[in-house]
């Protein structure tokens, strides 16, 4: 029997594009052919509210956390305008789950989502903007972390304490939790966050991802028309960042894409960043001007590849699909 991986998408840091990562990866890998489900464990409710949902009064993640009697998570999940992902919404009561849950247990989380793991290959978790008991508990659940991380010099500071929570998460509660990855996010074409992006990859190194996420006009309208950016735009560059972010998600996580059909949205310049070339990332060279770093580096497309590669020597040998869904 197969299990899902469950990723949680955490920084406790606010405004760090979370929730469209979180909603977007869950988007593109629905895209991409695999049965996923999105929890909204953020009173806020953005993440609800990106799919085109409301908040739920019928039923939630308050109602899973709080029964006194076993629920199942499947039947209070919604169906969204994506092929094979599914919402579990939050609701309002949500935020006073922090007062009830404050001294009970810390798998709340893990248990309610648990008969899940094996109806779906992944579970997002869309975690509050804290470091409070609501995402102590994702963290509990989580199998695996993705770190969005603004490029901005604030953003840098705050991943101290997010690595001390992890730390002692893994040590006391949750031992096989590990970061998937950091994602720089709300990158512009500025110095800072030019030096943001590489301060990332040479103190990480192979644990930034190579996608960088950009900051466009695009990726901010689509979740007031409630949908993820692959189906409010999908030629934009915002829609063809996360979809190459997925891809380096699936990688690391192990699991092949279902690629049925190819999308609209097409360009060698994802398929040459995960096979290590500089396209959706910023060029290493600290001398390089804001103006010369951009993101899908077109003069950077002179590598072939055979197949998808990432560290751990995992790898996709199906590059005829990959590139169907790519170019």
């Amino acid at each position: 029997m197969n299990i899902g991986a469950v990723v949680a998408v955490v920084n406790q840091k606010g405004g760090v594009g979370k929730t469209t990562t979180a909603v977007n990866v869950a988007a593109c890998m629905g895209e991409l052919g695999l049965n996923v489900i999105l929890v909204d464990i953020d009173p806020q409710g953005n993440a609800t509210s990106g799919f085109g949902l409301q908040p739920g009064d019928s039923g939630g993640v308050y109602e899973l956390l709080t029964a006194d009697s076993k629920v199942d998570p499947y039947l209070v999940s919604r169906e969204t305008s994506v092929q094979g992902v599914r919402v579990i919404p939050t609701s309002a009561d949500l935020a006073g789950a922090e007062v009830e849950l404050a001294n009970g247990s810390r798998d709340e989380v893990r248990r309610c989502l648990e008969p899940l793991r094996t109806q779906f290959e992944v579970i997002v978790l869309d975690t509050p903007p804290s470091l409070g008991i609501l995402t102590v508990n994702c963290l509990v659940a989580a199998t695996h972390l993705i770190v969005p991380v603004q490029c901005e010099y604030y953003a840098l500071e705050g991943l101290k304490h997010l690595n001390r929570t992890v730390a002692m998460i893994q040590s006391a509660l949750n031992p096989d939790l590990r970061i998937l990855g950091l994602v720089p996010t709300m990158y512009a074409r500025t110095l800072l966050s030019q030096q943001v992006a590489l301060e990332l990859q040479n103190h990480f190194g192979e644990l930034a991802f190579r996608t960088v996420i950009p900051r466009t006009v695009r990726l901010s309208e689509a979740p007031s028309h409630g949908q993820p950016i692959i189906a409010y735009d999908p030629r934009s560059l915002g829609a063809r960042a996360y979809r190459e972010l997925t891809l380096e998600v699936l990688v690391r996580l192990g699991i092949s894409p279902k690629l049925a059909t190819p999308v609209v949205s097409r360009t060698r310049s994802m398929l040459n960043s995960i096979t290590g070339v500089f396209a959706g990332r910023v060029k290493r060279d600290p001398a390089t001007s804001p103006e010369q770093a951009s993101i899908g580096n077109e003069e950077a497309q002179n590598t072939q590849s055979n197949a998808v590669t990432t560290p751990g020597d995992e790898t996709w040998s199906n590059e005829a699909s990959v590139e169907d869904y790519l170019l």
